[in-house]
C-alpha cells in the first residue's frame, strides 16, 4: 500500500508538471509569435503608414501584457487550489484573432466566424478549446506569415467543432502531426473524449477538433 501510494504520488506529480509545461508552451510561444509578426509589421509600416505602425506597437504592448498576466496566473495556480474560473475560455477566441488582425497588415489575413447557438461548456473544456485556438494561430503566424487563415466555432446538439485552416507559403515547413504544440492540442482534446485531426497537402493546413457537449450543457449561454 505505501509502494502504490508512492507511486500514485509521483504520477500525480508528472502530471502536474505536464500541465505546466502545457500551459507555458501555449502562452509563451503563442506570445512570441505573435509579437515577432506585430513588430515586423510595424517596421514596414512606420514609415509610409505610421498610425497603423502605432496601433501594431500597441498591440505588441497588449500581448506582452496579456501574456505576464497568464504566466502569473499560472504561477499562482501552482501553490493554490484551483478553481473552475479558466484563465481563457471559448468566448476570447474572437479577441484572439482580433489581437493578430490590425488593418491591412499581412497578420490581417486569419479570421474568426462562429456558427450555431452557443452552450455553456465546463471549463476546463473552454480553456482546451481556446489553446487549440490559439496553437492554431501560432502555427499560422510561424509557419504561414501573410497567408490567409480561418478560424471557425461551429455549435452543433451534441458537438462542438473547432476548426483551424490557412493556405501554405511556398517552401514552408507545414508543422507535422508529432511536434510539441500539435501533440498538445491532441491531448487536451481527448481528455474530453474528443478527437482532433491534422490534415496537409501542398495547398492548405487544417487541424480540427471536435468535442462531445455534456448532456448538463444549457444553451445560449456561452
Amino acid at each position: 500500500m505505501e509502494r502504490d501510494a508512492h507511486r500514485m504520488a509521483e504520477l500525480a506529480v508528472s502530471d502536474e508538471r505536464s500541465r505546466i509545461s502545457r500551459e507555458m508552451h501555449d502562452i509563451i510561444a503563442h506570445s512570441l509569435a505573435s509579437i515577432v509578426t506585430l513588430a515586423e509589421g510595424g517596421r514596414l509600416a512606420s514609415r509610409e503608414k505610421p498610425e497603423l505602425a502605432t496601433e501594431l506597437f500597441g498591440k505588441i504592448s497588449d500581448t506582452g501584457r496579456g501574456a505576464l498576466g497568464d504566466v502569473k496566473l499560472l504561477l499562482r495556480n501552482v501553490d493554490a487550489t484551483q478553481d473552475d474560473a479558466p484563465a481563457r475560455g471559448v468566448a476570447n477566441i474572437r479577441d484572439l484573432v482580433e489581437a493578430v488582425r490590425v488593418g491591412d497588415a499581412p497578420e490581417s489575413g486569419i479570421t474568426y466566424r462562429e456558427y450555431g447557438t452557443p452552450v455553456e461548456l465546463p471549463a476546463g473544456m473552454q480553456l482546451a478549446l481556446y489553446r487549440v485556438a490559439q496553437e492554431a494561430v501560432t502555427n499560422m503566424l510561424k509557419h504561414a506569415p501573410g497567408c490567409c487563415g480561418e478560424i471557425e466555432l461551429r455549435w452543433g446538439d451534441r458537438e462542438v467543432l473547432l476548426r483551424a485552416v490557412n493556405s501554405c507559403t511556398d517552401g514552408a515547413d507545414a508543422p507535422s502531426s508529432d511536434r510539441r504544440g500539435i501533440a498538445g492540442m491532441r491531448e487536451r482534446v481527448e481528455l474530453f473524449d474528443g478527437v482532433l485531426r491534422v490534415t496537409t497537402s501542398d495547398a492548405s493546413f487544417e487541424v480540427l477538433a471536435s468535442i462531445p457537449i455534456p448532456a448538463i450543457a444549457s444553451k445560449g449561454q456561452a
